[in-house]
């Protein structure tokens, strides 16, 4: 999840933040995530919480968990 991939991440997600259906997102083969990816989670976030939508972030790899905990938002974004 990188500045080179988050346009297109940006609209499938937001594509699914419409839908009526529970969002779960599968972060278990994630091996980057940049500052734009961070941007885009916590994007998602800030959307399902405002449509009183369930999103959940699954199984985030190592690479995603370092990233978060550093900044500390795992615990935010609500990461199992």
């Amino acid at each position: 999840m990188t500045i080179y991939r988050a346009a297109d991440l940006k609209k499938a997600l937001i594509g699914a933040l419409a839908a009526d259906a529970p969002i779960r997102v599968d972060l278990s083969r994630v091996t980057e995530l940049d500052t734009a990816g961070v941007q885009l989670l916590v994007l998602a976030r800030h959307i399902a919480d405002d449509r009183k939508k369930e999103l959940v972030f699954l199984a985030p790899s190592e690479a995603v968990r370092a990233v978060l905990q550093l900044l500390n938002l795992d615990r935010q974004l609500g990461t199992r």
